[in-house]
């Protein structure tokens, strides 16, 4: 998978994608990123439903095909995203480091 091809996914919740809140100092998301928060994943009881994030996927405008590089703050809670996003079958990665990464080296836009 080549980072050009892929689909960015911002696994914070949306307060942090809508720049309602800060996260390093920074407000709102990696430019061209999708917003599929963490939290959204998962049922009442904690758990993974196939069904459940098949729909969370789709309503992100995530397609089945579509390689995923997911990031949250540092790369901790988008591993929640990972994990569901494997179990659908996708092809995803990690960005380890994540917004902080991103923010704290200039590595792009926020928008």
């Amino acid at each position: 998978m080549q980072a050009s091809d892929a689909k960015l996914i911002d696994a914070r919740v949306s307060a942090y994608y809508y720049g309602e809140q800060e996260s390093f100092g920074r407000a709102g998301h990696i430019a061209g990123a999708e917003s599929l928060p963490f939290n959204s994943l998962v049922d009442d009881r904690g758990r993974f439903d196939e069904e459940q994030l098949t729909e969370a996927f789709e309503h992100a405008g995530i397609e089945r095909g579509d390689s995923l590089i997911v990031y949250c703050h540092v790369g901790m809670r988008a591993t929640q995203v990972l994990f569901a996003a494997r179990l659908l079958g996708f092809d995803a990665r990690l960005y380890d480091g994540s917004f902080q990464d991103w923010v704290s080296n200039d590595r792009g836009e926020v928008e």
